[in-house]
């Protein structure tokens, strides 16, 4: 009886003995696997595990992180691709627009009956959008492709929003619509990309006429390190639904008469801000709708 006893009391410490050194590896590998996701490592797992189960074990995680690479490599291959191609058929798209458009100008220009003339301008009108929408895809392609050029230097924010703002007076005249314009005389200088920077002001303000319907307004006020530059008008159909969405690529909402139109304007002023490390911050409160950029500033 007592050597049954010692021979089940060894049967049993060796396998506590295995329980616990298996427990230790699976330890050691979960460690190992949580430190790859989240240092985004590349490296090989491994184990110091005797256990053939845990070594096989092992070997497929390793198969499966390998089959994600892979699998994130293609997609950043098409994904690219596809880039390449949208800059390419913009690009091509472009030139016989610009055409029409040349020709359109010199019909309205000519001796034409006035229903004649109705129609070029209709034409022109549209091929106008056209050409817009284009261009927006074709700016789009090029800053979301990994080589698109970012030149950081010292910037001056006023003066460059001032820029901006006179390039669209007409447009707000069109509209027969006053703006409210608040920049400080001071000079305050930011880094950035000027170009780029210019793309997210020009982008702001005709978001503002595309889809406003009055109370246009820009702002810029220092605080401490920081510059915020606001821009803000009154909107009819929006939502908090609509709000969350604004920086969608492919979402748009016309926010002045429910229609859709091109919703890549404000998704460029994301990816730009994202690539210059710019903050951005939105707001609706009673039918005001109204989008902060926020610049590091040079103290």
């Amino acid at each position: 009886m007592l050597v049954i006893t010692i021979i089940v009391g060894i049967v049993a410490l060796v396998f506590a003995s295995l329980y616990f050194l298996l427990k230790k590896d699976l330890k050691a590998l979960n460690k190992d696997i949580l430190h790859r996701l989240d240092k985004e490592s590349k490296a090989t797992l491994t184990t110091q595990s005797s256990n053939r189960e845990i070594v096989e074990f092992t070997g497929t995680i390793n198969y499966l992180f390998l089959e994600k690479e892979n699998t994130k490599l293609e997609y950043k291959k098409i994904d690219q691709e596809l880039k390449e191609n949208i800059s390419n058929i913009s690009h091509d798209f472009r030139t016989p627009l610009t055409a029409i458009l040349g020709y359109c100008d010199l019909l309205l220009k000519s001796d034409l009956t006035e229903e004649t003339k109705e129609y070029v301008y209709i034409i022109n009108k549209k091929a106008k959008s056209l050409h817009h929408l284009i261009q927006d895809f074709y700016n789009f392609s090029r800053i979301m492709s990994t080589d698109y050029p970012i030149n950081i230097d010292f910037v001056s924010i006023c003066g460059l929003l001032k820029e901006v703002i006179f390039e669209y007076y007409e447009d707000f005249t069109d509209k027969d619509s006053s703006i409210d314009i608040n920049i400080p005389k001071e000079e305050i200088k930011t880094i950035s990309d000027i170009d780029a920077l210019r793309r997210i002001f020009s982008n702001l303000i005709s978001n503002m006429l595309r889809h406003g319907i009055g109370g246009y307004k820009i702002k810029l006020v220092k605080e401490g390190k920081d510059a915020y530059i606001s821009f803000e008008n009154k909107v009819i159909f929006m939502d908090q639904e609509n709000l969350e969405r604004i920086f969608e690529r492919s979402y748009a909402t016309d926010l002045s008469r429910g229609s859709s139109k091109s919703g890549l304007g404000l998704s460029i002023v994301k990816e730009l801000s994202d690539k210059l490390n710019h903050d951005l911050e939105f707001s609706l409160k009673d039918n005001i709708f109204k989008i902060e950029i926020i610049l590091k500033i040079m103290v």
